[in-house]
């Protein structure tokens, strides 16, 4: 078991638990299950959103336990030696359970999203038809796009131009130009990428899944 993954279960399961509730109940009660809602993908935001909706039963969750807590400090003054020991370890206990509401009410704020779709960093090496002599690297790609450095590159026209992606791991990806910077003797390019086969995107999303490490490292 990788380091890290009980307590993130832990976040996990208190974050859905208000709505696997009342999924269950709404089909016991009317046997009926709730619709599901595809959650829209992709979108952009210039700032910060909290998605209230489903930040709502944590916040009344977190608000209880508040309570509970000052509840439970007051009554430790008139409480005998047995309830006292019950009262700390529910304490503790509500103090694990608070760590996860308060991690359950952060993943529904969302940074601002410039972006269409996520970006992943790497240093995959690769080389483009512009210069297939020079060696370049990925430093990161995206299911629209990517970013290049190259070395010691000669001058290109830039902007608008076509550029085949020469990769063992991204054969027969082709993108255009969309900007170019020069620091030294490193050019960067940003490429679009033009319209593919699908085997050619699969590829592309599998890379992305398959080296994204989420929330766990690979210890």
């Amino acid at each position: 078991m990788r380091g890290g993954s009980v307590r993130w279960s832990h976040i996990y399961e208190v974050a859905t638990a208000p709505f696997l509730s009342l999924a269950a109940l709404v089909e016991a009660i009317f046997s009926r299950p709730i619709p599901f809602r595809v959650t829209p993908k992709g979108m952009n935001s210039e700032r910060t959103v909290i998605s209230l909706r489903y930040a709502l039963p944590h916040i009344v969750l977190i608000i209880i336990t508040l309570i509970g807590w000052a509840l439970a400090f007051f009554r430790l003054d008139v409480a005998s030696s047995l309830s006292v020991n019950a009262t700390i370890i529910n304490l503790a206990w509500s103090v694990y359970n608070a760590f996860a509401i308060a991690m359950s009410i952060l993943v529904c704020v969302e940074k601002p999203r410039k972006r269409n779709s996520e970006r992943l960093a790497t240093q995959e090496k690769i080389t483009l038809s512009l210069d297939e002599g020079v060696s370049c690297k990925i430093v990161d790609i995206s299911e629209s796009g990517l970013r290049v450095e190259c070395e010691n590159m000669n001058d290109t026209e830039g902007l608008s131009e076509p550029v085949q992606i020469i990769s063992q791991e991204f054969e027969g990806l082709e993108g255009t130009i969309i900007w170019v910077q020069n620091k030294g003797a490193q050019k960067s390019f940003g490429i679009k990428f033009s319209e593919m086969p699908n085997e050619v995107y699969r590829k592309i999303v599998g890379y992305i899944s398959d080296h994204s490490k989420g929330y766990h490292d690979d210890k």
